[in-house]
């Protein structure tokens, strides 16, 4: 799977399972779109540790940040954003992964430990920046470059940008490396650039990510929701933080519930939807879902999968709109529902 692996907005104010770490140290800020996550010191843990599906060699990652003091040497290198490779993934200073990190308002490359390239200095504290970085991994003609705010800021390569002996990206972190001062994240994507064209080959530049909360019920209301009706099942599932207290839920391959998105802001361009489901299940045996997204009155679905007796995020990405097999628009995704079908299988 390339493209678009990955969103986060934090409007849904906890991390619902969509990072495989997060630390103690994440709380919700006001972030450059809405709500954002203030991440402090976290003694060379990751705060946000993503696993990727499948292991790459290149990896392209986005993320707004807004630092409140220049970065300083915090002893070791666990850098402002991490590409981690297996054998670095509870590495405390992640020896084994490249490293972008913050330090005296310029932009920092390493492999492991040993710096590879610095930039002239260009953050400003308590200013947003949008940082983007491409890794490419290998041991002679590996490349790394760091965008800041749209704009080319430092490159490394071609050289050697693999720490150890794996050959591949299996992790992606989003962190704060200094024990002075604070730093909010928002609006973060993850994209496989492998095999992709345009616009999913190369940084996609400064982006928001915005989530839209069921505000109404769809085409198909086929699940029983905590309330005992199929009535208004959206209001349900419509709460932030996201709890298990109330829902919609069956037994019966094949039920589903889609539901109305309210409008999103303007874009200039949509690189594409991603449908988060809060799912479980409550009896013992086998039991499956899968994401619904209806699109021009026609349901697509994700992959199924397995359920469990605590609730997990489940997220299915459509980079292109499944019924046009084009890029989505802000009139497509205003008309869109999602929702979920419970399967046997």
């Amino acid at each position: 799977m390339s493209g678009i692996l990955f969103m986060e907005s934090f409007e849904d104010e906890v991390p619902l399972g969509k990072w495989d770490s997060n630390t103690s140290n994440t709380n919700n800020a006001s972030g450059l779109h809405g709500k954002g996550r203030n991440v402090t010191y976290p003694t060379y843990v990751p705060n946000f540790r993503h696993t990727l599906i499948s292991p790459v060699d290149t990896v392209i990652t986005g993320v707004a940040s807004k630092w409140s003091a220049a970065g300083t040497n915090p002893g070791a290198v666990i850098g402002d954003i991490q590409f981690r490779t297996q054998d670095g993934v509870t590495s405390a200073n992640a020896t084994s992964g490249i490293s972008v990190i913050q330090r005296a308002l310029k932009m920092e490359i390493y492999r492991g430990t040993t710096l590879l390239a610095t930039s002239a200095v260009v953050i400003t504290v308590d200013n947003w920046h949008y940082i983007e970085v491409e890794a490419y991994l290998h041991d002679t003609n590996g490349t790394v470059e760091v965008w800041v705010d749209g704009v080319s800021a430092v490159s490394f390569g071609p050289g050697d940008t693999k720490p150890g002996s794996e050959t591949t990206i299996t992790h992606v972190c989003h962190n704060f490396g200094y024990s002075t001062g604070t730093k909010v994240l928002d609006d973060i994507y993850i994209l496989d650039p492998a095999g992709e064209s345009a616009p999913y080959n190369a940084p996609l530049g400064p982006v928001r990510v915005d989530m839209l909360v069921p505000d109404g019920d769809g085409a198909t209301s086929n699940l029983t929701g905590s309330d005992g009706n199929q009535v208004n099942n959206f209001q349900q599932i419509d709460e932030i933080a996201y709890s298990g207290t109330d829902y919609n839920g069956s037994a019966t391959e094949g039920d589903l519930d889609t539901y109305a998105l309210p409008a999103m802001a303007t874009p200039d361009t949509v690189f594409g939807v991603q449908a988060n489901t809060f799912r479980a299940k409550s009896d013992a045996g086998a039991k499956f879902m899968r994401t619904v997204m209806r699109s021009n009155s026609v349901n697509y679905v994700g992959s199924s999968s397995a359920l469990t007796e605590t609730y997990t995020t489940y997220r299915d990405i459509w980079k292109l709109n499944p019924n046009t097999s084009t890029a989505w628009t802000k009139t497509t995704v205003d008309a869109a529902e999602v929702g979920a079908e419970v399967r046997d299988s």
